[in-house]
C-alpha cells in the first residue's frame, strides 16, 4: 500500500510533457533492446578458396553437400570441388563455399571476420578441417535471403523398418541450388505401441510387432518473414507436420520441440 500511495504522489507531481518525455524514453530503450537482441540478416555468397598440399584422407572426407560449421551452427555448404593437382599424400584443391554472410557497411563478415581475396579462412565440416585462401568471391546484393538456423525435434510414428534403416544420422536436404538446408543430428528409435480393448473389457497398450517410433533432432534453415518461421512454405510450430525431402524419401513427421 505504501508502495501503490508513493506511485500516486510521483505521478500527481508529473504534467503531461514529462509523463510523454517518460513514456518515449521507455519506447527508445525497449527498441533499441529489441534491436540489439535481434538475430543478424543472414545472405548467401559463393566464395573460392585454394587448399594446399592436403593428405589423402581429406580429400577422401569432403564432397559436395557438406555443412560447414562453428561449433554445432551451420554457415554455409560445401559446394563444388576441383582437385587441381595430385600426389601422394600432398593435394592441391579449390572448393567452393555457399556461405552465410552479415553485409555489413557493404563489408561481407564470415565467422566474424572479413571477407576479403587473398585473405586466409578456416573451414570445418563434420569430418574434417581445412584452412585456405581466398582466390573469389561472388556476391549479389540482389538475391539476398533471410535465413535462421533452428534445431527442431520432430516425430515420426509407424515407421516400418526399412524406411528406419534409410533415416539415419547425417541424412541431409539440399535445395536447388545445392546448398543444405536441413540435417538429422540425432536419432531414437523405439517401439511403437497401440492401444487396444480386449474381449474382457479391459484396456491394453502393447508394442507393434512391427512398426517403431523415431524421434529425430534435426538442424534446418527456416525462411524468416515477419509473419514467423517458415520451412517449405509451412510455418514452424510445435505440434505442427514437417517435412524433410532427402535425395531416397520424403520425411514426414510432427514438431514435437522448436529451439
Amino acid at each position: 500500500m505504501a508502495f501503490i500511495e508513493g506511485f500516486r504522489k510521483l505521478l500527481s507531481k508529473l504534467n503531461i510533457i514529462d509523463f510523454l518525455i517518460i513514456l518515449l524514453m521507455v519506447v527508445v530503450i525497449v527498441a533499441g533492446e529489441h534491436y540489439m537482441n535481434r538475430a543478424p540478416i543472414l545472405e548467401w555468397a559463393k566464395v573460392k578458396i585454394i587448399v594446399k598440399e592436403q593428405p589423402d584422407y581429406i580429400v577422401n572426407n569432403i564432397e559436395s553437400g557438406d555443412i560447414l560449421l562453428e561449433g554445432e551452427k551451420i554457415i554455409g555448404s560445401i559446394g563444388e570441388i576441383e582437385i587441381k593437382t595430385k600426389e601422394r599424400q600432398s593435394n592441391d584443391m579449390e572448393i567452393e563455399i555457399n556461405a552465410f554472410v552479415v553485409n555489413s557497411s557493404n563489408n561481407l563478415i564470415f565467422m566474424g571476420n572479413d571477407l576479403k581475396i587473398g585473405s586466409d579462412i578456416n573451414i570445418k565440416t563434420r569430418k574434417v578441417s581445412l584452412k585456405g585462401t581466398i582466390t573469389d568471391i561472388n556476391y549479389n546484393e540482389t538475391t539476398k535471403e533471410e535465413y535462421v538456423q533452428k534445431t527442431i525435434k520432430m516425430k515420426i510414428t509407424e515407421v516400418e523398418p526399412w524406411a528406419s534403416e534409410v533415416i539415419q544420422k547425417g541424412v541431409k536436404e539440399l535445395n536447388d541450388k545445392n546448398k543444405v538446408i536441413a540435417e538429422i543430428v540425432d536419432k531414437k528409435e523405439s517401439p511403437q505401441y497401440f492401444m487396444f480393448w480386449t474381449e474382457d473389457g479391459e484396456f491394453v497398450k502393447k508394442e507393434h510387432p512391427y512398426y517403431k517410433e523415431l524421434i529425430l533432432t534435426v538442424d534446418i534453415l527456416a525462411d524468416k518473414s515477419e509473419d514467423g518461421l517458415f520451412f517449405h512454405d509451412e510455418r514452424l510450430k510445435i505440434g505442427e507436420g514437417i517435412k524433410i525431402k532427402t535425395d531416397r524419401m520424403d520425411i514426414s513427421g510432427r514438431i514435437i520441440s522448436l529451439d
